[in-house]
């Protein structure tokens, strides 16, 4: 950037004053790991001279990259202009245009090949098109989906594509800058139309004939996708794959509902079980604190009943030392997992270091913690120091150690939390989001629709702490497989929260009785009641404690896995009443 050395604020570097620095690297043709990597050198250098040095009107964009580590890796969904090509862009078409580049020298528009997956310049997995832009997209690596677009239509996709820097030459007509995964990319036989009315266009009232825009509403993408594969039904298996692809991401991301980008020091994901949080840690923050040469910069541990501050800070374990007569033990002060963490991050300043707390709320936390519940507030961190119990040595927790958590708020409330853990701690709720199950259908089952009504009233009937997850459905494929879901976990997660009332469980699922299924499509069943009658045949007196007694029972075809047997209204009219004739 400059070869002059890094002083106290961006002035000292050559360039076109007073733009800082920072916007002569967003700006340069790098890509965001690039960026990244030379946002993070100069971080660092600002770090040790003071950040307060740093004074511009790019500020707080720099500082999203350099302090709040910016994740490289999110989708990019851009919704991109191509010109109309009858032929479905598998070859050059007569079809006149507007765009004076197309017409340039009478050259034949490079985009005619965009979807003719038998061209030579293809590979096996591969498929090369290319796109004119005025100004390119700025992103890197293959973890984007185009949405392609022409005369007021969505004709196709490009998934997993690849924006190249410089278009590679086949012939003099034809070029390409894009490399996509054919699993993923598709011309829609039936295009949807009128995508303005629609609101596909997020509130934009044009793109140009030549340009793009970036769509950030993971709903609208779901919704697009979802008219696609309504529209065309022989193409379904390829637009699933597109949306199962993008489920993959880290669920808690798609609306940045959270800003995942600004990770606190102290932080805990809370909610229902089946929402994401252990998921999100393995396939969003871990990235986050694993170096570019795959080292693991951080350590994953489970709370329990069972875990201490031995485990966590340091004990007194013991020792078989083999030397030593047969049998005999010693005891030494052993270091637990936090503070093995703790001392590698103190050695490594520069190097951001996490761990990483599941179930947290499951363990004593005050106990296992200890005298360090005061030292990982961010303002005593480097600064406060205490001497450890065992090792008699002087502790304190570094800056660049993040605590990160999660809780299922079914097992404990936070309001019934330690107030000292919450007054410490960022906390993020990650509620069930139904909309990532948009028009996943499964046999005309609505997954969407179940998960929306099932939460809506247990939301009524008990809390909003003990919804469903949404991953409980995600994973769903098949009828047998949703059956398997409610035999396994829903309806025994559901029995756990009412406490077996099961009269509360056939609310929520539509089988009582004024909903208005039928005996065998509900799945869970009155077998018998008892009346007053009864219960002297039963015992010789009517019992005072006991009015009518019902028993409950879950559908038998369910238990026996005879999923054949159930009808496909045991879900259906979960979310859609029954018509009573």
């Amino acid at each position: 950037i400059s070869s002059e050395p890094i002083g106290e604020n961006s002035s000292s570097f050559k360039g076109k004053a007073p733009l800082p620095f920072y916007n002569y690297v967003n700006s340069a043709d790098f890509t965001d790991i690039e960026k990244e990597s030379i946002f993070k050198a100069i971080g660092n250098e600002l770090k040790r001279v003071g950040k307060s040095a740093f004074r511009s009107k790019s500020q707080d964009d720099f500082e999203r990259y350099v302090f709040m580590k910016k994740n490289p890796l999110s989708k990019k969904f851009i919704l991109s202009n191509i010109t109309w090509n009858s032929n479905d862009w598998k070859s050059p078409s007569n079809d006149k245009s507007n765009h004076s580049w197309v017409q340039k020298d009478g050259n034949i528009p490079h985009e005619s090949w965009n979807f003719d997956f038998d061209n030579p310049r293809n590979t096996k997995d591969k498929i090369c098109g290319y796109n004119q832009w005025t100004n390119p997209p700025r992103i890197s690596g293959n973890n984007n989906l185009i949405i392609y677009y022409s005369n007021n239509k969505i004709v196709g996709f490009y998934g997993k594509v690849e924006i190249l820097r410089n278009s590679v030459s086949v012939s003099e007509n034809e070029d390409y800058n894009l490399i996509a995964e054919k699993d993923f990319s598709l011309v829609l036989e039936n295009k949807i139309d009128d995508i303005k009315s629609k609101g596909y266009l997020e509130n934009k009232k044009r793109i140009g004939q030549i340009g793009f825009i970036y769509l950030k509403d993971i709903d609208n993408i779901f919704s697009i996708l979802g008219e696609a594969k309504r529209l065309n039904p022989k193409q379904a298996q390829k637009i699933d794959a597109i949306i199962n692809w993008i489920r993959e991401e880290d669920v808690t991301s798609y609306k940045n509902d959270n800003n995942m980008n600004d990770i606190s020091l102290n932080q805990i994901l809370y909610g229902p079980p089946g929402t994401g949080k252990t998921y999100s840690l393995q396939n969003s923050y871990f990235d986050k604190f694993t170096s570019n040469t795959g080292q693991n910069n951080y350590k994953f541990v489970t709370f329990h009943q069972s875990f201490t501050y031995e485990d966590f800070i340091e004990g007194i374990k013991p020792v078989i030392n083999d030397a030593q007569q047969e049998g005999e033990v010693t005891y030494e002060i052993a270091d637990g997992v936090f503070k093995k963490l703790a001392l590698e991050a103190k050695q490594n300043p520069n190097t951001d270091y996490a761990i990483f707390i599941d179930e947290i709320n499951r363990g004593n936390i005050a106990k296992i913690f200890g005298e360090l519940i005061t030292l990982i507030e961010p303002d005593k961190r480097g600064v406060l120091s205490v001497v450890l119990p065992y090792s008699k040595t002087e502790f304190t927790v570094p800056k660049n150690l993040s605590i990160i958590g999660t809780m299922n708020t079914a097992d404990r409330s936070i309001a019934l939390l330690d107030t000292a853990l919450r007054r410490r701690f960022e906390f993020i709720e990650v509620m069930p989001k139904a909309s990532l199950l948009h028009d996943k259908i499964i046999e005309g089952i609505d997954l969407e629709k179940i998960l929306t009504i099932i939460n809506d009233r247990i939301e009524f009937l008990f809390d909003r702490d003990h919804t469903i997850g949404h991953s409980y459905l995600l994973k769903v494929k098949t009828y047998k497989d949703l059956c398997k879901s409610f035999r396994n976990e829903i309806i025994p997660l559901l029995q756990e929260y009412f406490y077996n009332d099961w009269e509360k469980v056939q609310l929520v699922l539509g089988d009582n009785k004024k909903w208005g299924k039928q005996d065998e499509m509900k799945l869970v069943q009155q077998t018998k009641s008892y009346s007053s009658s009864e219960e002297k045949n039963l015992f010789g007196e009517d019992l005072e404690d006991y009015e009518e007694v019902t028993i409950f029972e879950v559908n038998p075809n369910l238990i026996a896995k005879q999923y054949d047997k159930i009808p496909k209204e045991a879900f259906i009219y979960i979310y859609d009443k029954p018509v009573i004739k």
